[in-house]
């Protein structure tokens, strides 16, 4: 997707391994407030409703809710996160988007008021989980981190072979077990912003980051363009804008131009003649699970309706809205783990759930 810099979506990590421990201080993490929202055993069966035994472990616990972040734009480690320094002319808002109730799984845009507190910080939050021995004393004091897949857990499905879910609760979530015999404690948290699922169920992991504005304050326009190819058969009724169930930047106005051409290039590197497809021909959709339409207005566009033709390549040009600071959601994994490497609480008094005598994780992996 080209276009503006502010425009440009985070792309190209799919797994990340880091060997710590790290090389920043307490001080330089700003979670600010953890909310714990459920908390129980972990894989219940009939025969053991405190969580079935992991070997010498013993049971887990599950620990599920919200990381509040607060950043700081003139600390030394966040400088390089692109258009965080806007926050200093008032350029960042906070996104209050709301998970839309009408339409399950799927979330509405909204913009709120200045992303700064009173100490020039830039807020935000997003998604956490945790499985934890209960009985910390017996783990392995290791916290494995898993940057996830889109929002998706992917952790248990790939070290344990379990039953894939982004919501574990079962004995067939945890699979063979082998993580939780090794006594490993498991995180994830939410870390980007465009991550959609039509599931109200499975639901993936979110982060809510600030939308970068105009310095007057209104909506920040610019366009992009996004290409669009069908390669099974001719006929195919609607195209999503971005892969998977994504979070699209919002459509700004009426002026969008999609072409179609037969190849990528000819004749030494010159673009392929491309034919402009009418504007009554085609429009902006919300594609839903099954490729089915939802017809929920105040849900943005993600797909285009036309009936497209094998193996054309379509690129649509269009006006988009509400950029976010999307480095902030890596910021946010960096500071996740030192919060519970690190504090024993937040700003708050509530306790970090791996701060025990002895307990907290001493080393660190993220994969």
């Amino acid at each position: 997707m080209e276009g503006s810099k502010w425009l440009r979506p985070l792309t190209g990590l799919c797994i990340v391994t880091l060997m710590l421990p790290f090389a920043f201080t307490p001080a330089d993490a700003r979670v600010t407030r953890i909310e714990i929202l459920e908390r129980g055993p972990f894989a219940i069966t009939a025969e053991e409703p405190g969580g079935m035994s992991f070997g010498d472990v013993g049971p887990y616990e599950r620990i599920k809710g919200r990381l509040y972040y607060a950043v700081n734009p003139d600390n030394r480690f966040n400088r390089q996160i692109v258009d965080l320094q806007l926050a200093k002319t008032g350029q960042l808002r906070r996104d209050v988007s709301v998970v839309h109730t009408t339409t399950p799984g799927y979330v509405e845009e909204v913009v709120g008021e200045d992303a700064r507190n009173a100490k020039g910080e830039v807020e935000f939050w997003g998604d956490f989980l945790l499985l934890k021995p209960v009985d910390m004393s017996k783990g392995n004091h290791r916290l494995l981190y898993d940057v996830n897949n889109r929002g998706n857990l992917r952790m248990l499905e790939y070290y344990n072979d379990a039953v894939s879910t982004n919501n574990p609760t079962t004995p067939a979530h945890a699979g063979n077990g082998w993580l939780m015999r090794e006594g490993y404690t498991l995180l994830w948290t939410g870390w980007n912003w465009d991550v959609e699922s039509p599931s109200a169920t499975n639901p993936p992991q979110r982060i809510f980051l600030p939308i970068i504005v105009n310095p007057d304050g209104s909506p920040l326009v610019e366009l992009i363009n996004a290409e669009l190819t069908v390669q099974t058969k001719d006929g195919i009724g609607v195209e999503y804008l971005a892969w998977g169930n994504s979070r699209c930047y919002s459509v700004a106005d009426d002026t969008a131009v999609m072409t179609a051409r037969d190849d990528v290039d000819v004749d030494r590197g010159h673009l392929a003649p491309r034919e402009t497809i009418p504007r009554e021909a085609w429009k902006f959709v919300k594609l839903g699970s099954g490729r089915t339409i939802v017809t929920d207005p105040a849900l943005a566009a993600n797909a285009v309706q036309y009936p497209f033709k094998k193996g054309k390549i379509y690129e649509v040009l269009y006006h988009a809205k509400n950029p976010r600071v999307v480095g902030l959601g890596l910021a946010g994994i960096r500071d996740a783990m030192s919060f519970f490497h690190y504090e024993t609480q937040d700003d708050y008094g509530t306790l970090n759930p791996l701060a025990v005598p002895r307990g907290k994780a001493r080393r660190m992996k993220a994969d």
